[in-house]
């Protein structure tokens, strides 16, 4: 009788410690599990700062897009013409300012 009584102690302390063992287990899954849970909330920022990001990107290429039709849709203000006329301008006054100043 003494000895499974004996042999039935030898269990229940290798059952105690087994016990122990699975709760520091336990215990180290909900650390693992409450870091996870933060990382993902970052994450989710995260990936809302970038579709924000590619969001505005994308506004920023339509209305450059929109911009390039509208340049190349309206006449120059200014011709080529005229911007040659305004250098020969400049240039006679230039010159008639050395010879006259």
């Amino acid at each position: 009788m003494e000895a499974m009584e004996g042999r039935l102690m030898e269990v229940m302390q290798s059952l105690a410690t087994k016990v122990g063992v699975v709760e520091s287990i336990c215990e180290h899954l909900n650390q693992i599990d409450l870091k996870l849970e933060q990382q993902g909330e970052r994450l989710d920022l995260a990936q809302k700062k970038v579709d924000l990001c590619m969001d505005s990107f994308g506004q920023v290429q339509q209305e450059q897009q929109q911009v390039s039709r509208a340049l190349k849709s309206t006449p120059p203000l200014v011709s080529a013409a005229m911007l040659n006329m305004v250098g020969d301008a400049a240039h006679w006054y230039q010159a008639w300012k050395q010879e006259n100043g």
